[in-house]
């Protein structure tokens, strides 16, 4: 097991798109004005902060960004060995 020591809460974010669309209904109670529709959802964004603190594993030295990038790349487990 691997410790990774996060310096901030994760920050999750997601954006989307919207059209204001006029509204012009007749009828015994028509509804008149404008609303605000979503059209689509951006992709979501996150991230957090990490310290760059390296550590000696059996006589190698680690940083913590390479556990992080082998298991974005790969999603394999790490053979530190």
């Amino acid at each position: 097991t691997q410790e990774i020591l996060v310096q901030d809460d994760v920050s999750w974010s997601q954006d989307s798109n919207s059209t204001d669309i006029t509204l012009n209904e007749a009828g015994p109670k028509p509804t008149r004005g404008s609303q605000r529709f979503n059209d689509s959802l951006n992709a979501a964004e996150w991230s957090f902060s990490t310290y760059i603190l390296p550590y000696d594993d059996a006589g190698k030295q680690i940083l913590p960004d390479y556990l992080l990038w082998h298991g974005l790349a790969t999603g394999a487990a790490v053979n530190l060995a």
